[in-house]
């Protein structure tokens, strides 16, 4: 697989993102995105069609439960990335058919949706444990980060990481 190869699939050609992933990713991704023709369900679609709040600095979708009190021993990215975890699972059974596919897929429309049609500078974060998916999200920041140092490192995950080219 190469990154080339994820856009394409995509249909993202045109889009100007950057695509990173570890290496358990690679392995378990595979050929998959040459034929991957997922079909997102209606009620994933019901959350990328969700609407999105702005609340002390951060971007949240609307039916998190957040406070706008967020934790003061982490960075804002962090607990905005915490509060928009999706736990894909609660939306898809684990078991359906192309469930890994299909969260590449929704990772990837959540990236579209924010980025080019809201106007947010955003990174999307997929990590699959084997058995289930999270997809979380967070806003951009000068010298913030979700996700630490080299993804190779995260071994216990499968991490997709989609965010702008800058």
């Amino acid at each position: 697989m190469n990154r080339g190869g994820l856009k394409r699939v995509a249909k993202y050609r045109k889009m100007s993102m950057n695509i990173r992933y570890n290496k358990w990713f690679k392995k378990i991704a595979g050929e998959k995105f040459n034929n991957m023709k997922p079909i997102i369900p209606i009620n994933l679609q019901n959350v990328l069609n969700s609407p999105f709040i702005e609340k002390n600095g951060g971007f949240f979708f609307e039916f998190t439960e957040e406070d706008g009190k967020f934790r003061d021993e982490i960075t804002q990215t962090i607990n905005e990335a915490e509060v928009n975890e999706l736990f894909f699972s609660d939306y898809l059974d684990e078991s359906a058919p192309k469930y890994f596919e299909t969260g590449i897929a929704f990772a990837f429309e959540l990236y579209k949706k924010l980025v080019f049609e809201i106007g947010k500078d955003v990174t999307v974060i997929l990590s699959f444990d084997g058995n289930f998916i999270t997809i979380r999200f967070h806003l951009n920041r000068p010298k913030e980060s979700y996700l630490l140092g080299e993804l190779d490192l995260y071994e216990l995950n499968a991490i997709l990481v989609i965010e702008g080219d800058s």
